[in-house]
C-alpha cells in the first residue's frame, strides 16, 4: 500500500496525521500523550528535502544490480551492524539471491515465507553475513525476531468506540 510521496516539511505533517489518525481509531494504537510528544518533535528532513524517486519502472535487470550494489555497500561498510528498512520485493532479492545454502538448510520455511508473498509489515530479521565465505551469497543465518516487536510495544487495550463500514487502506 502506498500512501503517497512527499519530501521536505510535508512528511512530518503526514507523520503526524497518520498517528492522529491511530489515536482515534478503534484499536486505539496511540495514545494522548503519545500523540502529544509525536505532534512536539522535530523530523530532519535534511537527507528528503527534494524529490529523490523515480516515476520510470525499474527493470528487473535493473532492479537485481540495485541490490547487488546494496550487499556490496554492506561488505565494505566500516560499521559491525547495520539496520535496513525496505519493502518486501527488496527482502525478496536480497533473500532469494543474496542467501548461502547453509541458512536454507537451517532456516528453509522461515526463507521461503521471506522469498515469496507479501512480506508481514513491521517484519524484524536479523542476518548474519560472512563476505569471506561465498561473497556472492553472504547471507549465512537468519533469525525472525518480529516477536521482540510484540514484548517491546505491547497492544494497547481497545477503546470502546466501534466504527463501522471503514475498509483497508
Amino acid at each position: 500500500m502506498s500512501i503517497g510521496t512527499v519530501s521536505g516539511d510535508a512528511m512530518r505533517h503526514r507523520c503526524v496525521e497518520k498517528f492522529r489518525e491511530l489515536a482515534a481509531s478503534e484499536q486505539g494504537l496511540c495514545d494522548e500523550a503519545s500523540l502529544e510528544q509525536i505532534e512536539a518533535s522535530e523530523l530532519d528532513t535534511v537527507e528528503a528535502e527534494a524529490r529523490w524517486w523515480s516515476d520510470k519502472t525499474e527493470s528487473e535487470r535493473d532492479f537485481q544490480a540495485r541490490v547487488a550494489e546494496l550487499v556490496s555497500q554492506i561488505r565494505y561498510s566500516p560499521h559491525e551492524s547495520l539496520v535496513l528498512v525496505t519493502h518486501d520485493d527488496v527482502f525478496h532479492e536480497l533473500l532469494g539471491r543474496h542467501t548461502h545454502t547453509s541458512a536454507h538448510v537451517r532456516q528453509g520455511p522461515l526463507l521461503k515465507q521471506m522469498t515469496s508473498g507479501s512480506v508481514p509489515s513491521c517484519q524484524l530479521l536479523w542476518c548474519c553475513m560472512d563476505f569471506g565465505r561465498e561473497h556472492a551469497q553472504p547471507i549465512t543465518d537468519v533469525v525472525d525476531m518480529s516477536s521482540l516487536l510484540q514484548v517491546a510495544m505491547p497492544q494497547q487495550p481497545r477503546r470502546g468506540r466501534s466504527v463501522s463500514g471503514r475498509g483497508s487502506e
